[in-house]
């Protein structure tokens, strides 16, 4: 709101309503948006965003009274700033008092503060974090945590916090939960996120202030779900410290199967071109969509299929190989093929009886250019390996892992890690 005007006058940007036939679950968030036009409408929303206390040199001597307030509190949200390699780069603390939003920042990167109250700073903080009074609220502590330890020895008790992002995944599974995406729906305040650049400061207060912000409505909304708080109490929360110390520890990378899995699946791709061009007389690129839609819809005159996102754009995307390979090759199991990637001498096996040498090379091609690209060019020359593994990122509540996705290793290639 503010951020764009029409005749002088601010907008107040919702969601279309024909949107709500498209994407049903955006309809809890436009009830929430339209809840806010008479506080739009009354001045009272957006609320002026309160100044935090920056440590620059010059307010050194007002720390200690800001935090002995915030250790009076209920809870106290913290968000850092840090490098690719989790050096810390900025901190912010925020804090009800009353009705007042109080805060407190330090530029630990570049800022002006005084060496002997960094110091007392991270005493006070050390202090703070480990008492469970108040709670700390993060959002993503699995982001947090690790920077306040390796940049200032401080480590947060698991059992005395509690995280935004989690919780909004246990009470709107079906929703993104990015603190963007939050603060749009819960924020008292103008977002700042638009300042990341250009002001890490403002930036980084406004996701204080939404993390405050959001936690207050989902606390709300946790002690009138029952399912959802048990959820968030009794598995999500304490699965963190677990899946914390799985990442610190890694799984050992056997680079000897790594390296002949490679040289394997290299070999494959290139299989598969010679049986495409062998189907088709020339050296068609299994990996070109534009020589594959000419040659599967043009000279075969298959029936054209069409991106899911995009009713209306001809594909020949993943979706679209299998579906035509169901109809104009031969039937085949993709779980099992998810399993076990098809090779030459299957896909061979299928042309003979009958299907179609493009489709079945394509299929070839693809399976193997993923998997090269996904696991086995990020873990060549490595010793260990360090998944991340996210518990709110599906909405059925299922885990994902990432860096690499191990929970779709294929079978074959289960040896390329070794767990110690």
């Amino acid at each position: 709101l503010g951020s764009e005007r029409l005749h002088d006058r601010p907008v107040y940007a919702v969601l279309h309503l024909a949107d709500l036939y498209r994407d049903r679950k955006m309809t809890s968030v436009s009830r929430l948006d339209w809840k806010k036009v008479p506080a739009v409408l009354n001045g009272s929303w957006p609320q002026p965003v309160p100044q935090p206390l920056v440590l620059d040199g010059t307010n050194d001597d007002h720390m200690e009274d800001y935090f002995d307030e915030a250790s009076r509190t209920d809870y106290l949200a913290l968000d850092t700033e840090f490098t690719p390699d989790n050096l810390l780069t900025l901190i912010g603390l925020g804090w009800r008092a009353g009705t007042e939003t109080h805060g407190l920042q330090l530029n630990w990167l570049h800022g002006n503060a005084t060496t002997r109250t960094r110091r007392r700073f991270i005493q006070r903080l050390r202090d703070v974090v480990s008492r469970g009074q108040p709670r700390i609220v993060f959002h993503n502590a699995l982001a947090d945590i690790p920077v306040l330890r390796e940049s200032l020895s401080i480590v947060v008790p698991w059992e005395y916090i509690d995280d935004t992002m989690l919780a909004d995944a246990c009470l709107w599974p079906e929703l993104p939960h990015d603190l963007g995406f939050l603060a749009s729906r819960y924020s008292k305040h103008t977002k700042l996120k638009h300042l990341a650049k250009e002001d890490q400061l403002a930036y980084n207060w406004g996701d204080v202030l939404a993390t405050l912000d959001s936690w207050e409505a989902l606390k709300a909304g946790l002690a009138t779900d029952c399912g959802a708080s048990s959820d968030y109490r009794g598995q999500r929360l304490p699965l963190l410290p677990i899946i914390q110390e799985a990442h610190d520890h890694g799984i050992q990378v056997n680079q000897q199967r790594v390296e002949a899995a490679l040289q394997e699946y290299r070999s494959r791709c290139d299989e598969a071109a010679r049986l495409t061009a062998a189907w088709c007389g020339w050296p068609i690129n299994p990996g070109s969509e534009q020589q594959l839609k000419a040659w599967l819809y043009g000279v075969d005159g298959l029936p054209p299929q069409t991106n899911r996102a995009s009713k209306s754009k001809v594909s020949v995307d993943d979706d679209a190989i299998a579906a035509l390979r169901q109809r104009y090759s031969l039937p085949f199991d993709p779980d099992d093929e998810e399993r076990h990637p098809p090779t030459v001498d299957t896909a061979m096996d299928r042309v003979l009886a009958g299907g179609h040498g493009v489709l079945e090379g394509r299929a070839i091609y693809a399976r193997s250019k993923q998997l090269t690209a996904h696991y086995l060019e990020p873990l060549a020359g490595r010793a260990r390996v360090y998944p991340r593994t996210a518990i709110h990122t599906q909405a059925n509540g299922r885990w994902s892992t990432t860096e690499p996705p191990l929970a779709q290793l294929p079978e074959s290639l289960r040896d390329i890690i070794q767990p110690d």
